[in-house]
């Protein structure tokens, strides 16, 4: 219904078969600032207290000062975060009844299942390695962020 939006996924997986995977990759930055109070207590599971360098001043002196930042240290869990999915599920949908356009046949043109039937996700941090996952296209969830979208 006149409906334009896109995604755009980092990759294209291609199998020989003709189906299309998207491809979705998730770098997770290990280091958060310490906005704590040096006197608060608290447990700090799997931080790390690291000193870096910003461009701040020290309004007492003038002289650049230090901040602290931790290393979060934490598992990937091997499931895909909800918020992911509605990115994932349009990227499945943008890429899905694309065709072939190198291998254009009559039959390619009338097949109405969707190229595209799934996404694979990499996650990955720099104290963990990856892990990765895989969602499959789910037509009802689809139609359904289509409706809300208008």
């Amino acid at each position: 219904n006149g409906l334009k939006i896109g995604a755009s996924p980092d990759a294209l997986i291609c199998h020989g078969n003709g189906t299309v995977e998207v491809l979705e990759v998730k770098n997770h930055c290990p280091f958060v600032w310490n906005n704590r109070h040096p006197k608060q207590k608290g447990k700090r599971t799997s931080m790390h207290k690291h000193h870096g360098n910003c461009q701040g001043r020290d309004r007492s002196s003038n002289q650049p000062k230090g901040r602290q930042y931790m290393i979060r240290d934490f598992e990937l869990e091997c499931k895909i975060p909800p918020m992911y999915i509605p990115q994932l599920m349009m990227e499945m949908l943008c890429v899905g009844d694309s065709v072939d356009l190198d291998n254009l046949t009559n039959s390619s043109l009338t097949n109405s299942n969707p190229t595209c039937t799934s996404a694979v996700m990499v996650r990955q941090t720099a104290t963990k390695g990856a892990i990765l996952l895989r969602l499959y296209r789910d037509e009802s969830w689809i139609t359904e962020m289509k409706y809300w979208l208008g």
